[in-house]
């Protein structure tokens, strides 16, 4: 099998492993939250499913390129990375100025740790999708048929 038809495997299993991690992690936290959480009770199921989606189709680009190393520690950390990078970016950043605006330091406390937990969960998503779909495509090809 071609170094292209590898990668090609590789990236779309990153792709779907990671938009289905990150789906899960989205879905794991907002449960979190409005069950046990400081948000108890505050959100919607189609703002929890909204966001979840979303994060899938943030995943779709971050596994498919960590996929598409064919080599499972560096997928695992470019997931990890890009996975972890947009979770900073598009949810701790803005978590944390909105944060900035309360003016109680008891409630700020729990929902920064709130945020630190969504975030680990995030990046292991990415790492644990880059790693597993680099292995499923440097291994493509290599499975011999049974009985020839």
């Amino acid at each position: 099998m071609t170094k292209s038809r590898k990668r090609m495997i590789g990236a779309a299993a990153g792709a779907g492993l990671c938009a289905i991690a990150r789906l899960l992690v989205v879905i794991g936290y907002c449960f979190y939250l409005t069950h046990w959480g400081s948000q108890t009770g505050k959100s919607s199921e189609l703002t929890i499913y909204w966001f979840a989606l979303i994060s899938a189709l943030i995943g779709i680009p971050i596994g498919a390129l960590a996929g598409r190393t064919c080599e499972p520690s560096l997928g695992a950390v470019i997931g990890g990375a890009l996975s972890g990078g947009t979770c900073f970016g598009l949810f701790v950043l803005p978590g944390e100025f909105m944060l900035a605006l309360v003016e109680n330091s008891e409630s700020k406390s729990a929902e920064v740790w709130e945020i630190f937990f969504a975030f680990v969960p995030m990046v292991f998503a990415g790492a644990w999708a880059g790693g597993i779909g680099a292995a499923i495509g440097r291994n493509a090809g290599s499975v011999s048929k049974a009985g020839h």
